[in-house]
């Protein structure tokens, strides 16, 4: 290895903040078992750092090669299919309720949850595949499925299709991001991380407007569904 390579590998250990040596006796002892269970558990509903932590023992594979990426990859996608079917059949029994009573304590108010509802009464198959990459969307997507009484088959491949994308994207993109991220003059590092921090600002500011779109649709749908259901009773 040369110096110009130990320099880089040990400026990058600084700025992530000493990534190796802080979370190197977790990673090797619990790692695998602890990635499965959070991201079972988020996939359930429960309001847990999921992503982030897919991301930082991905980044800790790839810097220390001590993780099989590959087994990482296999129990994310794993972890999040099943736990969605759970959510799925939850939201089916007791979903509303939960939702209702518990929603507001992870930022889900009525209006969140009445544009989550009208995204899966009108996209379901489309909004459970892409539900993983939005933090409060991948919490309730599943629990909402099942409350609206989605059809299991088409819940079923949009989940296994989510799942396996979300998994990937988020294990061996990093995992190879950050290998490449070790070969990169520190600067060049910088500038892709202020990037990456100015995108997701963007996004969360297009997201935002969009939510005002998506709100003032689905209370027009949902006054209409209310008022076809009175006239069809009558």
């Amino acid at each position: 290895m040369t110096l110009k390579l130990v320099l880089r590998r040990n400026i990058l250990h600084l700025h992530l903040p000493n990534l190796s040596a802080l979370l190197q006796p977790y990673f090797e002892n619990y790692g695998y078992l602890v990635v499965g269970i959070i991201i079972f558990l988020e996939s359930i509903g429960l309001p847990l750092p999921a992503e982030t932590l897919v991301i930082a023992i991905s980044l800790y594979a790839a810097i220390t090669h001590s993780l099989n990426i590959f087994i990482i990859a296999l129990l994310t996608i794993l972890a999040t299919i099943f736990g969605n079917i759970i959510g799925y059949f939850i939201g089916k029994k007791i979903g509303h309720v939960v939702l209702k009573n518990f929603g507001k304590y992870i930022g889900l108010n009525e209006d969140r949850l009445l544009i989550g509802r009208y995204l899966c009464h009108h996209w379901g198959g489309i909004t459970i595949v892409f539900s993983r990459y939005f933090a409060l969307l991948r919490l309730v997507a599943s629990l909402i499925a099942g409350a609206l009484h989605m059809n299991l088959r088409r819940f079923l491949i949009a989940d296994i299709i989510g799942g396996v994308l979300w998994g990937l994207t988020y294990t061996l993109g990093t995992y190879y991001f950050g290998e490449h991220l070790l070969k990169l003059p520190v600067f060049e590092i910088i500038l892709i991380v202020t990037i990456i921090i100015i995108g997701f600002g963007i996004s969360f500011f297009f997201l935002k407007r969009e939510e005002k779109t998506l709100l003032r649709k689905a209370r027009i749908f949902f006054r209409y569904q209310i008022l076809k259901d009175s006239f069809s009773k009558n």
